[in-house]
């Protein structure tokens, strides 16, 4: 979420950049939401769409959608209920804006979609500080995983693979006991510092002195 974050903030800037020096070839509209795909037979040819004000306008011309995921919407009726109801009852890394709305647009108008029933999840979603009960948690980047982190039990023990793939990992923390924690050594972690100093400023990792002291935090 948050690493994938700066690779989308970098290409809204370039993209920025683009629309500054060649607005004839590029604009970028924000605060505004495409309610309508704009279609004569099967082919789509333009977009409606509501501004922040109440307007209402219509665009024409070649659309390619890239409106994210659809794990953000776990009520009834949405996206995620209708083809992969089971999984509506975990906590998601998605928020508000991967709601699906992309998908109700396209099928709208007749797209086609495949898979929608095939979900992961994701054995580095991790509770952020005082939201415990939250259906909102933080994914923590695999490559952490990579640089040499470790998965410990309630117990202090490791009981998977780091590096296996999410569902052997979600399926070992099943049959474990948690919470579960990622702890990874200080010299490991130089090679993703930014990441750590990330979650660390977010308070979704935090630093010890020693492992003793991580030690005594989990009473093990």
């Amino acid at each position: 979420h948050f690493p994938g974050a700066v690779i989308t903030y970098a290409a809204i800037h370039v993209l920025g950049q683009v629309a500054k020096g060649k607005p004839d070839r590029l604009q970028i509209i924000s605060s505004a939401r495409v309610t309508k795909l704009l279609n004569v037979g099967p082919k789509v040819i333009g977009v409606e769409l509501t501004r922040e004000s109440g307007a209402v306008e219509s665009l024409k011309g070649p659309v390619v959608i890239t409106a994210g995921g659809y794990a953000g919407a776990c009520e009834r009726g949405s996206v995620l209920a209708k083809h992969a109801p089971g999984m509506v009852k975990f906590p998601t890394t998605n928020d508000e804006r991967a709601n699906g709305d992309s998908i109700t647009l396209g099928q709208a108008v007749g797209a086609g979609t495949a898979n929608l029933d095939k979900v992961e999840l994701t054995p580095t979603a991790a509770v952020l500080p005082g939201q415990a009960d939250s259906q909102f948690k933080v994914v923590v980047s695999d490559a952490i995983s990579g640089a040499g982190a470790k998965v410990l039990d309630a117990g202090g023990k490791r009981f998977c693979n780091e590096m296996a793939s999410s569902k052997e990992r979600v399926d070992a923390m099943a049959k474990s006991k948690g919470p579960f924690r990622m702890v990874i050594k200080a010299k490991q972690a130089q090679s993703v510092q930014w990441l750590v100093d990330f979650y660390t400023q977010r308070k979704v990792m935090k630093k010890y002195s020693s492992a003793r002291e991580l030690a005594s935090e989990m009473r093990v």
